[in-house]
C-alpha cells in the first residue's frame, strides 16, 4: 500500500491515512459495499464501503482510519481521480441516538431531579442536557471536517503512464527542457 507521506501515515489527530492502488479486487458480488483487494503485495478482506461503488482495479485511492491497518474502523474515502470525499459517520447517522436521549433520558433526569431537590434543579437538568447535546453534536461535526480535511489535502494520483513526479517545480522542468534547445 502507497503510504501518504514517508514519517508514516498517522496524522495528529489519531486518525491514519491510507493511499492505494489497487492491483486487484475480489469478493465484490454486486460491485457496491463489500469487497477485498491486493496491493503492494498485501491482501484486505471485508472493506466495507457502504453503498458506494467498489474500486476498479488501477484506481488510486485515499482512506482514513480510526486504527492503523485495521480496516475494519475505515472513516472516510476518496477516488483521487475525483474531488468526491465521502464521510462514514455523520451526524444524521447518530440523530435517532439524540432524539431517544431527549424523549427518554432526559424526562427521566428531570423527574430524578424533581424528586431529590426540588423544582428548581429541573431547568437546570434541562440546560445541561441540551448543552450535552450541543456539545456531542459539534465533536462529531469535528471530527467530519478532520476527516473531510485529511482527504481533500491529498493531491490527486498522476495518471497511468505519466512518468513526472509530481514533486517537481516548474523551474526543476524547466531545467530539464533547457539542454534539449542549445
Amino acid at each position: 500500500m502507497n503510504h501518504h507521506n514517508s514519517a508514516g501515515t498517522r496524522s495528529n489527530t489519531g486518525f491514519q491515512l491510507e493511499q492505494v492502488r489497487f492491483e486487484r479486487i475480489f469478493d465484490a458480488p454486486g460491485r457496491t459495499g463489500t469487497f477485498s483487494f491486493e496491493a503492494d503485495g498485501k491482501r484486505q478482506f471485508g472493506v466495507d464501503l457502504l453503498d458506494s461503488e467498489v474500486p476498479r482495479e488501477g484506481s488510486h485511492y485515499a482512506f482514513v482510519l480510526a486504527e492503523p491497518g485495521n480496516w475494519q474502523t475505515l472513516l472516510g474515502w476518496r477516488d483521487l481521480s475525483t474531488s468526491r470525499v465521502v464521510v462514514r459517520d455523520k451526524l444524521r447517522q447518530f440523530a435517532p441516538h439524540i432524539v431517544w436521549m431527549a424523549y427518554a433520558i432526559v424526562p427521566l433526569l428531570m423527574g430524578l431531579a424533581w424528586r431529590l431537590f426540588g423544582g428548581w434543579a429541573v431547568p437546570i437538568v434541562a440546560v445541561l442536557a441540551v448543552c450535552a447535546g450541543l456539545a456531542f453534536a459539534r465533536t462529531l461535526l469535528r471530527r467530519h471536517r478532520t476527516i473531510e480535511r485529511m482527504l481533500c489535502e491529498v493531491p490527486p494520483a498522476v495518471p497511468p503512464g505519466s512518468d513526472r513526479e509530481r514533486t517537481q517545480t516548474w523551474r526543476q522542468r524547466f531545467a530539464t527542457l533547457l539542454p534539449f534547445h542549445f
